[in-house]
């Protein structure tokens, strides 16, 4: 399920919807917000 969430979130980043710069930006930092958050499980559950 991380995994999933990982490759689709790295995926959807790379191709920024939109054209106008605000967009694109919003688009970033969503998908990144849930690339963190993907990466961040496992690590946390791993050093706990």
């Amino acid at each position: 399920m991380t995994l999933m969430v990982m490759v689709t979130c790295s995926v959807a980043s790379g191709l920024s919807f939109g054209h106008e710069p605000k967009a694109v930006m919003s688009t970033l930092c969503f998908f990144r917000f849930w690339l963190g958050f993907g990466i961040g499980v496992p690590c946390a559950s791993l050093c706990g």
